[in-house]
């Protein structure tokens, strides 16, 4: 099972990578690790690339979308330094994209007839963003 750290907005029980390390090795099994987002790192944590270091091999799974639940590339989020992070951290698991089609309710993908262009617009974008900076295991 992973944990996953969500922004103050959200939830209140993990919100930074310090709190689910913590967490986690209170918990004491072997069967419990982290799951990080880029999204809500750039809510909550000063340096996201650390925070991905603090992780380290508890961090079982990674979500990417931009500072604006968008595609990579879309916002400000500096995922040159995540992905570095992530190769410093021995990270070998999926990098999941996590985009939201624009309007409102950031909680529902499909919003209208172009949600869907949308989403695979951001899609697309990340996945050459990804396959052009992304570290290969």
């Amino acid at each position: 099972m992973a944990m996953e750290v969500l922004n103050r907005y959200e939830a209140h029980l993990l919100n930074t990578a310090v709190e689910a390390v913590e967490f986690v090795g209170d918990v004491g099994s072997g069967s419990l690790g982290i799951l990080l987002d880029a999204y809500h790192m750039n809510i909550e944590e000063a340096d996201p690339a650390e925070a991905i270091r603090c992780a380290g091999d508890r961090l079982w799974l990674y979500h990417a979308a931009d500072s604006n639940r968008q595609g990579i590339g879309r916002g400000h989020t500096d995922f040159q330094a995540q992905m570095a992070a992530l190769s410093d951290a021995g990270y070998v698991g999926p990098i999941i994209l996590e985009c939201t089609a624009p309007g409102p309710n950031p909680f529902t993908p499909i919003k209208d007839e172009s949600s869907l262009d949308w989403l695979e617009t951001y899609l697309r974008e990340s996945r050459a963003w990804l396959l052009a900076n992304a570290p290969v295991a």
